[in-house]
């Protein structure tokens, strides 16, 4: 089972349709980590979410990738 949340359906709101790929990380000094690349119209994008929450990384990342594929 895939836990990866932008590239999974089964997380509902914070599934997204366009990620590729990503990158998840946690450490005591760096917190809750992310990079995530998402493709649409031929563009790609990556993104990286620094020191967020759990949940806050993966709602960080789809609204950083939406804005970059305007």
């Amino acid at each position: 089972t895939n836990t990866n949340k932008l590239i999974n359906r089964d997380y509902g709101e914070l599934y997204y349709s366009d990620a590729i790929g990503l990158k998840t990380s946690t450490t005591t000094l760096a917190g809750k980590n992310l990079v995530a690349a998402a493709r649409s119209n031929g563009r790609t994008v990556v993104c990286a979410v620094m020191d967020s929450t759990t949940e806050g990384r993966w709602k960080d990342a789809i609204k950083l990738l939406k804005y970059a594929l305007k």
